[in-house]
């Protein structure tokens, strides 16, 4: 049997920092138009660049659901797909960002964090964390007995 989750609604840190990245692009579009000047013109690049980066985010980093199959879990992005196999798996509980850091201790990311969530890993005093998040509260922890905790 399969059943299929969407990913949940950022909360209002997430859509802040979402809302600023999408925000970013334009102002220096808008800069660059301000007139002649290397100055000027040298704003279209940056902006161009961010402007791909969300794409890309959205597309390629973004899951859109979760979908779990017999023997494992499927991470379903608008271009792609990650299948994680479910052999190994220990535990599956919800965990506060107070939890975490009890359990983990201080982590530093690495991937996109802030922009339509947290995607890519947590590095911790514990070791390694796979992080596919949209919010800040109510996570999921997958912990397995042959791979990295998934978040």
């Amino acid at each position: 049997m399969q059943r299929s989750f969407p990913l949940a609604k950022m909360n209002g840190l997430i859509w802040g920092l979402t809302a600023l990245f999408i925000v970013l692009p334009f102002v220096f579009l808008v800069g660059g138009l301000g007139g002649p000047g290397f100055g000027r013109r040298f704003l279209f690049g940056p902006g161009a660049l961010l402007a791909f980066l969300i794409v890309e985010v959205w597309l390629v980093h973004r899951p859109t659901r979760f979908t779990v199959e017999p023997g494992a879990l499927v991470l379903v992005y608008p271009v792609r797909a990650k299948r994680i196999p479910l052999e190994g798996l220990t535990g599956a509980e919800e965990v506060s960002a107070k939890d975490l850091r009890a359990r983990f201790g201080g982590a530093v990311g690495g991937g996109v964090g802030g922009l339509f969530g947290g995607f890519g890993w947590l590095y911790t005093s514990k070791g390694w964390v796979e992080m596919d998040i949209s919010r800040t509260d109510g996570l999921v922890l997958l912990t397995f007995s042959n791979r990295i905790p998934l978040l």
